[in-house]
């Protein structure tokens, strides 16, 4: 008869002699019970998740459905999508559930001019300064009658309260 494994603090098996494991951690506070499959996997998993926290390299998910990830893990996802992709995918979402999405008309005009100044480029890459930059130079662009033709800009003079004649705070 061989012998039973040694005990692994946060790793159970919910029903004795099932074969599926859980593993049970805590993140701020909050208790994560995950079903995992076999003693060996929860083992791994629970090993990694202690490895994130104790390294703080990646991210240990709050609920039992997102995986933890290390950083590495999480820029290799990031990489592979570029922003038309991700876009392509939200329009898509938008369209598909019009109760959800009310405004079924400004959003596709918005994400062609997103996509059209960062759409090739990998979600990943793309820093928030320049998308600043983008935003700044679209201001600069407000000037023009024509420019505000568009939405997006139309609602970027809006905010900015010029077109009222009151400042941000308004």
């Amino acid at each position: 008869m061989p012998r039973k494994a040694k005990p692994v603090s946060g790793v159970f098996e919910k029903t004795e002699g099932s074969g599926i494991f859980y593993v049970r951690y805590r993140v701020n506070g909050k208790l994560v019970r995950k079903k995992i499959g076999t003693r060996s996997q929860a083992v791994d998993y629970l090993n990694k998740v202690k490895h994130i926290r104790s390294s703080g390299d990646g991210v240990v998910p709050v609920t039992a459905k997102a995986p933890a990830r290390t950083s590495a893990e999480i820029r290799e996802l990031m990489e592979g999508s570029t922003l038309g992709e991700l876009a392509d995918g939200l329009l898509q979402q938008i369209i598909s559930d019009p109760e959800r999405y009310k405004d079924q008309h400004n959003p596709p005009l918005r994400l062609k001019r997103i996509e059209k100044e960062f759409g090739s480029r990998p979600a990943a890459s793309i820093r928030p300064s320049e998308v600043a930059d983008w935003l700044k130079g679209l201001q600069r662009i407000q000037s023009d009658h024509e420019s505000l033709q568009d939405p997006i800009l139309i609602d970027l003079y809006l905010w900015q309260g010029k077109g009222t004649g009151c400042s941000k705070s308004c």
